[in-house]
């Protein structure tokens, strides 16, 4: 199994470099843009595949920069569009218990990998929610979930059951936490 992923590595990155990196790129961002909006598609794949295929570095800031855009993309998709849905009372429910998330936990949840992303970006969308302070929190939180994706391990049972990554996983999580409550007294969120 591993040489198979090793030589279809291999393909993808020789077919980007023989092409214009441009359209790598523009591949490589567009799939993560549209998995934003199509929460079905596997995030997972497709952030590893960037990283593959054009390093740690530059994979991570594409599919950093990708999720953030296309997650803003699906906030304002459900900004615009919330207002033609019939409301009822378990939506204004719904919505009233978004408006109470403080900021630091918002960006927390947001932070978890297994977190649903859509619902967060439809639950921002129909909130009261300002996209300065959404934008904020996508900032925060998509670097962990980049990061968890990209550089955790080779399997997910591997990576839960080692240690190291962990407490790696949760020092991250500690650590965005704290830099959301920065960003509360900072920037004046709450």
């Amino acid at each position: 199994m591993e040489n198979i992923i090793g030589m279809i590595v291999v393909t993808l990155k020789s077919t980007v470099m023989s092409n214009s990196i441009l359209i790598g790129f523009s591949i490589g961002m567009l799939t993560i843009i549209l998995e934003s909006i199509i929460p079905i598609l596997p995030l997972g794949f497709f952030i590893a595949t960037n990283m593959l295929i054009f390093g740690n570095l530059i994979g991570f800031v594409l599919s950093w920069v990708a999720t953030i855009i296309g997650c803003s993309i699906s906030f304002f998709l459900f900004r615009q569009g919330f207002h033609f849905v019939k409301r009822n009372e378990k939506i204004e429910r719904f919505i009233s218990k978004v408006n109470k998330i403080p900021f630091p936990t918002l960006v927390l949840m947001m932070s978890f990998p297994f977190s649903p992303a859509f619902l967060f970006n439809i639950a921002a969308g129909c909130s009261k929610l300002t996209y300065p302070k959404y934008l904020i929190a996508l900032f925060l939180s998509k670097a962990i979930v980049v990061y968890f994706w990209g550089f955790i391990g080779t399997t997910l049972v591997e990576s839960i059951t080692n240690t190291a990554v962990l407490w790696k996983l949760s020092l991250l999580l500690l650590f965005v936490f704290l830099l959301s409550k920065i960003a509360v007294r900072n920037f004046r969120l709450e």
